[in-house]
């Protein structure tokens, strides 16, 4: 195989991948969410979103990688 077939099989594995970043960066945003509900309820409800929004930007990003490979 040549340089350049090497250079497209490359991208498209982590173009594949991109949807299991996106996974894991959900669960890690939702543990972290969950953590911040037992520290302190919902007393600190911009704590809370500051998680949530982590979870969705890399679920919409992984999606977008996913969509692209």
């Amino acid at each position: 195989m040549n340089t350049k077939g090497r250079t497209l099989a490359l991208i498209g594995a982590w173009l594949q991948l991109g949807p299991l970043f996106g996974l894991i960066g959900t669960i890690i945003g939702m543990i972290s969410a969950f953590q911040t509900m037992g520290e302190g309820g919902m007393g600190k409800p911009e704590a809370l979103a500051e998680d949530i929004h982590f979870a969705l930007i890399t679920t919409a990003i992984g999606l977008v990688i996913g969509l692209i490979g």
